[in-house]
């Protein structure tokens, strides 16, 4: 641990720099990466197995976003660790104004105890104030609302969330955790929305920091049903949007879990279950049996996009 509380993090730069280029869920992990690297005091190590469990993602998907991360200049190897440069620069910063309180407070004390013959102990009593300052939340928890405050979209209440955010700070959580928590709740919102709750709305600001949002446990519940749409009495298009339905609640699993995942398997069951009584087309095929086809087409497809973008 650097003993340092927080870290600058600059929104306009996430907003327009390299890192808007990938998405949410890789932007999630890069900011685990800078947490990280801020405790490590500028190094961190990068494991594969407790990043899949935290993200539920494959082993490739890491390696491939470590790589593209490492590609575009924003972590860099350092032997088998790694570096995130921009945090290096404000470690050196916080090192140097650390550095330059200490001494000064040695010299201060040095020149009280010539003059009034204080003993050791009080020379000690009176640098301690010196490291306080660093370290204590008391003196950084309003700035560290503020990062946090601009990382969540959602402004509405900001006079009673920040009393709240005082209020947990206080109680024990840190800035990682809270920056860290709202960017899977981001992440998650997303992805109900991909999943057919194009209608989800954020929780706003008073109430997520009100209610601690960040200690939640946010993840994609795939045995939700998805918003009804209104029926058009047409057999055929009722079956289509049935179809479309399905394809994208076990797409998603299968993009970032896969296919044979469990979790893909227990969706494909509920889907079954849901739609079962819409019976079986001209073909004698079922919805998630029409389904299916769709999402081995997607999957041939994307395997020749990557082979091609690889030749």
């Amino acid at each position: 641990m650097n003993g340092y509380p927080y870290f600058q993090f600059h929104v306009d730069r996430w907003l327009t720099g390299k890192i808007s280029a990938f998405d949410l869920d890789e932007q999630g992990l890069f900011l685990h990466f800078c947490m990280l690297a801020w405790t490590g005091h500028g190094v961190f190590d990068i494991c594969s197995t407790s990043v899949q469990r935290r993200f539920r993602k494959k082993a490739a998907w890491i390696d491939a976003t470590v790589t593209a991360f490492r590609q575009v200049g924003i972590i860099a190897p350092e032997g088998s660790r790694w570096r995130i440069k921009f945090l290096d620069a404000q470690i050196e910063e916080m090192d140097a104004i650390r550095n330059k309180r200490a001494s000064a407070g040695r010299t201060s004390a040095g020149l009280r105890k010539e003059k009034t013959g204080e003993t050791r102990e009080e020379k000690t009593r009176e640098e301690k104030p010196v490291e306080h300052m660093l370290n204590t939340c008391s003196t950084h928890v309003a700035d560290g609302f503020d990062d946090a405050w601009k990382a969540y979209p959602d402004k509405a209440g900001k006079q009673r969330a920040h009393e709240a955010y005082l209020k947990w700070r206080k109680a024990g959580d840190t800035q990682e955790q809270i920056l860290a928590g709202i960017a899977r709740y981001l992440v998650y919102v997303a992805k109900r929305r991909e999943a057919g709750f194009a209608e989800l709305k954020l929780r706003n600001g008073q109430t997520f920091f009100n209610q601690r949002g960040w200690q939640d446990e946010w993840s994609i519940d795939d045995t939700a049903k998805t918003p009804q749409r209104p029926a058009t009495g047409n057999p055929r298009v009722e079956r289509d949007r049935a179809v479309q339905t399905v394809v994208d609640k076990l797409w998603h699993i299968d993009e970032t879990l896969g296919g044979e995942h469990d979790d893909f398997r227990r969706a494909m069951s509920n889907c079954a279950k849901e739609y079962r009584d819409m019976g079986k087309n001209a073909d004698g095929q079922d919805v998630v049996t029409v389904a299916m086809e769709v999402i081995k087409y997607r999957r041939e497809l994307k395997g020749k996009a990557v082979t091609h973008g690889r030749g």
